[in-house]
């Protein structure tokens, strides 16, 4: 595969996101709501049912005494079983929504039908960046990055072996790595914005942490972030298809490169001859 670097502005990325995303906002939020339903909604719900309560060696200001902590691993299981086989379907749809504009919500519950590589490449680029991390926080970091596009390139060549994948997302990351940090660093301030609900609400304390209630409020608080997470997507996604060359985002007066996308004028074209 031939990678290039990414050479566009973040500003730019973002708003072939944009454009990409006008009216189809609601099909992709409701997407990202669902995907985020069966992973980290199946997992607090799971937690309710299968935690331990344990003591924790931090003091409590007030009474000078142990602090008791329930600690859920329901939540630890799913997500290791799940985990994989979600990512895949989120970049499925990603791509899918990008390329051809299609929204088929059914598509998270492909990534079942390559569980078993999924896993593995999720298993293995976590024992990766692991040992990078313990080496120091930004060797970890960077190792975060080297293989951010592994499930990308997992969805545009499904014959590669797990490590494969790594190694692939490797080259195409090299000169690219802080690219895509700067991409994500420029959605912090939607980040922010999208939080004050939740934390405006932490900290009024009124009373629901805990059980269903608690799982319900978090749900409706994390309504605002779906939108932020939506269009961070599209644009990694965006970023993805210019780094593995298959976007051109073209500027008046050039033509265009033959066998490859085109994004002009806020219009996103595939030439007819490819598929």
């Amino acid at each position: 595969m031939e990678y290039r670097i990414v050479n566009q502005p973040s500003a730019k990325i973002r708003e072939v996101a944009r454009t990409a995303l006008t009216g189809n906002w609601k099909a992709v939020v409701l997407f990202m709501f669902l995907y985020y339903l069966i992973t980290d909604g199946v997992g607090m719900v799971l937690d309710l049912f299968f935690s331990t309560t344990q003591m924790v060696p931090i003091e409590d200001p007030l009474t000078g005494e142990y602090i008791q902590q329930t600690v859920g691993y329901g939540s630890g299981i799913y997500s290791l079983l799940i985990s994989g086989p979600a990512a895949w379907g989120l970049s499925k749809y990603m791509l899918d929504f990008f390329r051809n504009k299609k929204t088929e919500i059914t598509t998270l519950f492909e990534g079942f039908s390559y569980f078993g590589k999924a896993f593995v490449l999720l298993i293995l680029m976590g024992v990766k960046i692991f040992l990078w991390t313990l080496l120091f926080i930004v060797p970890g970091i960077i190792a975060t990055y080297r293989y951010s596009q592994a499930f990308y390139v997992l969805i545009d060549h499904p014959e590669y072996s797990a490590n494969q994948c790594l190694k692939e997302s490797t080259l195409m990351m090299k000169g690219n790595k802080w690219k895509l940090f700067c991409l994500e660093l420029s959605f912090i301030g939607w980040g922010i914005l999208a939080s004050l609900p939740a934390g405006i609400l932490s900290g009024l304390n009124l009373g629901i942490s805990g059980g269903f209630g608690g799982i319900i409020m978090a749900v409706i608080l994390a309504i605002p972030t779906l939108f932020v997470h939506v269009y961070m997507n599209v644009a990694a996604t965006v970023f993805y298809e210019l780094a593995a060359d298959n976007l051109v985002i073209m500027e008046a007066g050039q033509s265009l490169p033959e066998g490859r996308w085109e994004e002009s004028e806020g219009e996103t074209d595939k030439p007819e001859d490819e598929i």
